[in-house]
């Protein structure tokens, strides 16, 4: 393994943690708003008070409006208000707001209000001097809940008592469509604009294209601890930011995404990489990022290089590149991973809570890859029409794919629709880079898509997610290091009639969607969805061969004979440990199952054959699986009359 790092020469504002004078490019998604956000209970927030510092300069809850003035210069116009409503947020699962003042009083600006076409550029000023002269090293901090839609957020300072002001931009961590914590802590160590100054004044600046809503708190200036260092993100598989390349995203950065689901035999090596930002007031020593993965076979961990120094005020990014996890030898072992990060320093840490980074999770199973967390659905988009809802996925070695799952949710806006018919495909290339020979595109059905008609029972509720799936008319062959796009599209029929359940997947970036009454201005007319994720899949065969077998604990034959004409077809089986709970499942060409029977409990050796006799089954091709816990095998079976 190599470990590396790379001093940053401009600041990365990320999460609860920014720092000053930030010239930070932004990350740009093309985005469709319209997301109807499923408002499931939440646990009760816990809220860092301390801060790093127990020294408060300066303290505003926005409880007298006295000292504040409101403008904006929007179209429409639309200006921050003082409220005590924490049910006001157009974002239902963003309520109730867990500011822990707000019955005193807290700023809130609503976007989305304003509606499609809308512009927002408005402001909330202090109006006061701040007198800092006898402090140098100075934090501001506040609490805020917010929603992320095609917005640029701004802390502004001055120290000329409002004639000019410098912008800190802030939050360029929360991804499109995805919400904050509820509430979060954003501490900005500004010492370097309003350090030792005595006419500091600050205000919020919301500039957005129909953006969504920004609600703060709790204001403080704090005295900045001289040791506090800050985990800012972090990720553990190649990650590299999304280019601004034309306000698109480029296909290079695609095959890097963080899957939730890794099909065995496609595990890949990881690069470990964490943002980390010097929030103190003096330079911090031995930063070192430290990895931690519990596996099904045990907990690894893996160590960086430390860095020798960071000074007050950078930034570092820290990589431990070719991890190739123990766990991962013969495909992969299947089952559940999780993944924790934390950077520790040599000396004392004011805020040791910040330095630790949120838990990831993924997991090995054997028929597919998916980027949409596998744990149910977060909303969908209020578009039941003329929309091609797509999930892009590479692969690491030639396979193939021959089923397509997908979701419907019932929409408030009008409920899926049983009897009508949706289309399904397979693309070759990314949708989101311009057609050429690095990338090929191919609709592998062409215009003969897979046609499917929604049925009583297909829809999801509760924020879970119902899958159908659906067998392809043939196996596609995927090649490594290209894009494919799995496809769910709903037809223009004059009303809604179906709606795709997104999730919130591990990465952004992956999820894409193409409206055919408002097109993306991308070059070929496709929105990506940010961190939002449409359940739709892909999915591969089990494994189908003596190597591929060679890593599971059981072993089934292809039935014999096949094709199946009439009478009797057998399958031989064996078990190379004893197994619980074995079940075994025919399913016909649309992933509807059509036989089932429990074997039971069984000890080590050659099984008695699965007999299937006098099947009652109309002609076409059948999938049938063995499965034991979360190992399965499918193979394929012709039945002729």
């Amino acid at each position: 393994m190599r470990n590396k790092f790379y001093l940053l020469l401009t600041l990365i504002l990320s999460g609860s943690i920014a720092m000053a004078q930030n010239s930070r490019e932004e990350t740009q998604y093309i985005t469709k708003k319209g997301f109807v956000e499923v408002n499931q209970p939440k646990a009760p927030s816990s809220i860092d008070t301390q801060k790093g510092s127990d020294v408060v300069l300066f303290s505003f809850g926005f409880d007298d409006e006295t000292n504040l003035d409101f403008y904006n210069e929007s179209t429409p116009p639309v200006d921050w208000f003082i409220t005590t409503d924490v049910n006001i947020s157009p974002v239902g699962g963003l309520n109730p707001h867990e500011l822990p003042g707000a019955d005193n009083g807290y700023a809130h600006i609503n976007g989305d209000a304003q509606g499609t076409g809308s512009v927002q550029n408005s402001f909330i000023e202090y109006t006061q001097d701040i007198d800092l002269s006898d402090a140098p090293n100075v934090s501001f901090t506040f609490l805020q809940v917010t929603r992320n839609f095609a917005t640029t957020y701004y802390v502004d300072f001055s120290i000329d008592g409002g004639d000019t002001w410098i912008p800190v931009q802030v939050n360029e961590d929360i991804i499109v469509n995805t919400n904050s914590a509820n509430p979060e802590v954003e501490t900005l160590n500004v010492s370097d604009i309003i350090g030792g100054q005595s006419q500091v004044r600050w205000r919020f600046n919301f500039v957005a294209d129909w953006g969504w809503f920004w609600s703060v708190d709790d204001v403080q200036i704090i005295e900045t601890p001289p040791f506090e260092l800050a985990l800012v993100d972090a990720w553990f598989d190649e990650y590299i930011l999304v280019a601004q390349d034309e306000n698109y995203v480029d296909v290079d950065y695609v095959p890097n995404l963080e899957y939730s689901e890794y099909r065995q035999n496609h595990v890949r090596e990881f690069t470990l990489i964490a943002d980390v930002a010097n929030q103190g007031a003096e330079a911090v020593t031995g930063v070192t990022l430290i990895v931690t993965f519990q596996t099904p076979d045990g907990e690894e961990q893996f160590t960086s290089d430390p860095i020798a120094s960071l000074a007050s005020g950078e930034t570092a990014v820290i990589t431990i590149d070719n991890v190739n996890l123990a766990a991962f030898a013969n495909g992969g072992t299947l089952g559940d991973y999780t993944v924790d990060f934390e950077v520790v320093i040599n000396e004392d840490d004011a805020l040791p809570e910040n330095n630790v980074g949120d838990q990831k999770a993924f997991s090995v199973v054997t028929e597919r890859m998916s980027n949409d967390g596998n744990e149910g659905y977060t909303g969908w988009y209020n578009i039941g029409q003329a929309a091609i809802w797509g999930n892009q996925f590479t692969v690491e070695e030639e396979t193939t794919v021959n089923y397509i799952q997908f979701g419907f949710v019932d929409g408030t806006n009008g409920p899926t629709v049983v009897g009508e018919e949706v289309w399904l495909n397979l693309r070759q290339g990314s949708v989101l880079e311009d057609e050429g020979p690095d990338n090929v595109m191919n609709r592998f059905f062409g215009d003969d898509d897979v046609t499917y008609t929604i049925e009583e029972g297909d829809v999801s509720t509760d924020g879970l997610v119902s899958y159908i799936t659906v067998m392809l008319p043939e196996e596609i062959d995927l090649q490594p290091g290209v894009v494919y796009q799995a496809e769910l599209e709903v037809p223009e029929v004059g009303e809604d009639i179906a709606f795709c359940p997104v999730s919130n997947g591990q990465e952004g970036g992956a999820g894409v969607l193409y409206d055919f009454i408002d097109p993306s201005t991308g070059p070929q007319g496709w929105f990506t969805l940010g961190a939002n994720t449409p359940n739709v899949r892909a999915g591969f065969q089990g494994p189908d061969n003596t190597g591929d077998q060679g890593s599971l604990d059981f072993f089934m034959g292809q039935n014999f004979p096949n094709p199946v004409n009439e009478g009797t077809t057998r399958i031989s089986w064996n078990l190379m440990v004893p197994a619980e709970n074995i079940v075994f499942t025919v399913t016909d060409n649309t992933g509807r199952v059509v036989y089932q029977k429990d074997l039971g409990d069984r000890p080590a050796g050659v099984q008695e054959d699965i007999v299937l006799d006098n099947l009652d089954f109309a002609s076409g091709v059948y999938q049938y699986g063995l499965k034991i816990g979360n190992q399965q095998i499918v193979r394929k079976m012709v039945i002729t009359k």
